[in-house]
């Protein structure tokens, strides 16, 4: 996956300005349950998703194995299916 993408750059917004993650810390491989995020800190990452992006994620589209990349993809499938 692009690093580019808008999806991906929604993610590492949300991640940057939401949970205050330096950017530099963050690649489309890691995992969010290696950036920190437990189950409690996942839900507020789906929920902060969908306030900034108007879609949900599935429960399999956030897990603590899920890279970054993966959740891009998620809210990329999420969004068609919305539109």
């Amino acid at each position: 996956m692009s690093e580019h993408s808008e999806s991906y750059d929604t993610v590492v917004s949300v991640l940057v300005g939401k949970f205050q993650f330096v950017r530099d810390d963050l690649s489309p491989e890691v995992t969010v349950e290696e950036v920190g995020l437990d189950s409690l800190g996942r839900a507020e990452f789906a929920l902060c998703l969908r306030q900034e992006t108007g879609v949900a994620l599935d429960e399999d589209g956030l897990t603590g194995e899920s890279t970054l990349a993966d959740v891009a993809r998620a809210l990329d499938a999420a969004r068609a299916v919305a539109s």
